[in-house]
């Protein structure tokens, strides 16, 4: 069932990146710890999960031949790589009034396995739930995992936060249009995502 105040921000790997295109930048933490603020402010009452992907530490679609190891082993290293992100987003978020939780698709020590209850539950706390890890499996993108857990914890729409253009594979656009997620995408500009919020629930009524 759809939850009109929850909705997913998918933040690509590149908008953690530093001026290079690659690691991370507490300059870029800070930024998007600025957008998260500003479109939670811009509705006060969503619910937020964010996706975080891996791409600026470890893309494994393009590593599998760069650094000749298998599919499956470069789409699992790029799955520790978006554990880095969500725990450095973590680690840098400064707030009164929302708390980040990561919830990790693979399991990983101090870090919570990803459990759908548990997350629910967490919302309720006015706590943001970070899924980490991807899907916990190879084969599937950080974007495919942004649109499973908007249907699975029946999100309002996708927000995708990216530096540059959105590459939304096949994949995911059938499953999104299957399960009737949307998705939309937002420039990392100061500002983007509350205005694509605001555009949102001006069209629908809703988040």
């Amino acid at each position: 069932m759809l939850n009109n105040r929850r909705f997913v921000l998918k933040i690509s790997g590149a908008c953690f990146a530093d001026n290079t295109g690659h690691g991370v930048s507490v300059e870029a933490l800070h930024r998007i710890n600025q957008e998260i603020k500003t479109g939670i402010m811009s509705c006060p009452t969503m619910e937020l999960i964010i996706v975080p992907g891996g791409s600026n530490l470890f893309k494994g679609s393009n590593a599998a031949t760069e650094f000749a190891v298998g599919r499956v082993t470069a789409d699992e290293i790029g799955m520790l790589s978006t554990i880095q992100n969500g725990k450095l987003l973590q680690a840098h978020w400064r707030s009164n009034d929302y708390v980040i939780q990561l919830m990790s698709a693979l399991a990983i020590e101090n870090v919570t396995e990803y459990n759908r209850f548990q997350a629910l539950k967490l919302f309720q706390e006015r706590n943001i739930v970070v899924c980490v890890g991807g899907m916990g499996r190879a084969l599937f993108t950080t974007n495919y995992a942004a649109a499973y857990r908007a249907a699975e914890l029946g999100a309002n729409a996708v927000f995708e936060l990216v530096e540059g253009k959105s590459e939304l594979d096949s994949t995911t656009k059938t499953f999104c249009r299957e399960h009737k997620v949307t998705w939309i995408v937002a420039k990392a500009d100061p500002g983007a995502l509350a205005a694509a919020i605001k555009e949102r629930v001006k069209a629908n009524g809703t988040v």
